[in-house]
Order: structure tokens, then C-alpha cells, then sequence
């Protein structure tokens, strides 16, 4: 069955097994950390509660079988026979791919890093993953937008939609991807559209800690766009749940956003008291 985690700090570990007990990958334009959620929401996904303890054992093995794979037609036959035999560890060796392209993107080898992620979609195919398909082709989707390729990004959210179907939480991600997107290029209205798509995606997955992580991004959309009592709204009923899973980061960059949106609304003893 598919256990979903937390897509916060790299770090491997899950939140939990339990629908409704996920975070995923949201940010933004914000200060709230980007680009983390698919990660966690995949790496309990498949053999259980050691799974996360074995993509991060395996993961340079991982990252060197798989830079020998992919490379033509043949190779990607014989890793789908593997994988189907069980002699690969499809999984551990995408997650390896995810930090590699994670390394590689934030020292600005975005090429690089689009070439890892068509890695890493080639073992989630030869799987069968459609989940880990639509997160690499939602990364594709970024890293397409970040080299000015807005077709391509266009295209990629397209197929990663097409790949999430069925699927809430990876519906959610790829509407969360679109966002980020949009934020690129400077699109309010469709960076919205997709944060609202995204948050009733969660909220149709019964999946709460999701649920406020989008809020937190939509304080900071509204906040930022003259509309701080709407952000203050989105604030309230996301806040008793980050306290609720113990969300201390997110939590910290809510109380900021609170206070500056009190401030706007010139509601001054309140701010001082968030």
C-alpha cells in the first residue's frame, strides 16, 4: 500500500503512516522552504516503516546505478525487467536521483539537473510509480520555467497532471508545482488558482498538515498582494493545526506573516502580542 510522509527538510524521515498525517512540498514566494515535499511523501511510500532508513543507506549505490542506466533503449528494457523481478530497488535509487538533482539545482547546474530528474522519471516508468512519475515531471515543470522554457514547463504540468490522476496527494503536489510556476512568471491570478486547486485537493485527501502548509502560502500571497485580512483568515485556521503537528518552523514564519498582516490592518496591540 502507498505510506505517505512529510515533504519538509530532507532528512528521510516520514510524520506518518496515516492519511491525513502528511505535509507536502509547498512554497513559494515566501520565506516558507521550497521544493521539499514530494520527497518525504515518497520516501515511505512502498515496502513500510524502514523504507525511509534504506533510501538514505542506499543512496549513493543508488545514484551510480542509475547514472549507468537510461542511456538508451536497451538499458531502460533491462531496468524495467529488474525492477519487475525485484533485483532493483527502483524507489532508493529515484530518492539518491531526487538529492542529486536537489545538489545540482541549488548550485545553479539546472541542465544538469534536468538531466538527473529524466533519470529518475525513467525508473519511476519502469516501475510503474505513477506518483513518483507525476513528482519528477512536476520537477521537470520547474526546472523548464527556471531556464526560460515556459512551453516545456507548460507541458511537463500537463503530464504530471495526467500521471496524478486518481491520486489526491499527487494532484495536490502538482497544482503546488503549478504555483511555483506561475510565481516565475509573475501570474497572481494562476499562482492563486493553483493554491486554491491545491488546497482542495488536501482537503478532499483528509490530509490536515497539508492542508496549513498551503494556507501558510496563501497568507504570504495575500499579504503580499494588499489583502491582509484575508491573510489573517487563512492565518487563524491554519496556526491551531501547525501547533497541533508540532510545526515549529512553519509555525515561526506564520507568527511573522500574522504580525506584519495585523500591522497592515493597523491592529497594532495585536501584533505585538502574535
Amino acid at each position: 500500500g502507498k505510506v505517505h510522509g512529510s515533504d519538509l527538510p530532507d532528512t528521510g524521515k516520514g510524520i506518518g503512516a496515516q492519511r491525513g498525517q502528511q505535509a507536502v512540498d509547498l512554497p513559494p514566494q515566501g520565506p516558507v522552504v521550497a521544493g521539499e515535499a514530494a520527497d518525504h511523501q515518497t520516501a515511505g511510500r512502498g515496502a513500510g516503516g524502514t523504507r525511509d532508513a534504506r533510501f538514505v543507506q542506499d543512496g549513493a549505490g543508488g545514484t551510480q546505478q542509475v547514472g549507468r542506466m537510461g542511456r538508451d533503449h536497451r538499458q531502460r528494457r533491462h531496468a524495467a525487467r529488474a525492477i519487475q523481478q525485484g533485483r532493483c530497488d527502483f524507489r532508493a535509487a529515484w530518492w539518491a536521483l531526487r538529492i542529486l538533482e536537489r545538489g545540482e539545482s541549488a548550485q545553479g547546474g539546472l541542465a544538469q539537473a534536468g538531466a538527473t530528474i529524466q533519470r529518475a522519471l525513467a525508473l519511476a516508468q519502469a516501475g510503474q510509480d505513477r506518483y513518483l512519475a507525476s513528482v519528477s515531471m512536476n520537477t521537470l515543470a520547474l526546472l523548464s520555467q527556471e531556464l526560460d522554457q515556459p512551453d516545456e514547463a507548460r507541458r511537463w504540468l500537463a503530464l504530471g497532471l495526467e500521471q496524478a490522476q486518481g491520486d489526491l496527494l499527487a494532484m495536490t503536489l502538482n497544482k503546488v508545482a503549478e504555483a511555483r510556476v506561475a510565481v516565475r512568471r509573475g501570474d497572481k491570478r494562476g499562482q492563486l488558482n493553483a493554491y486554491e486547486e491545491a488546497l482542495e485537493h488536501a482537503q478532499r485527501a483528509e490530509a490536515p498538515h497539508t492542508v496549513a502548509q498551503i494556507r501558510v502560502n496563501l497568507v504570504d500571497l495575500h499579504m503580499h498582494n494588499g489583502r491582509p485580512a484575508v491573510a489573517m483568515e487563512e492565518a487563524r485556521l491554519a496556526l491551531p493545526v501547525l501547533q497541533s503537528f508540532r510545526d515549529l518552523r512553519l509555525e515561526r514564519t506564520l507568527r511573522h506573516n500574522m504580525g506584519v498582516s495585523l500591522l497592515l490592518l493597523k491592529q497594532f496591540d495585536a501584533a505585538r502580542r502574535i
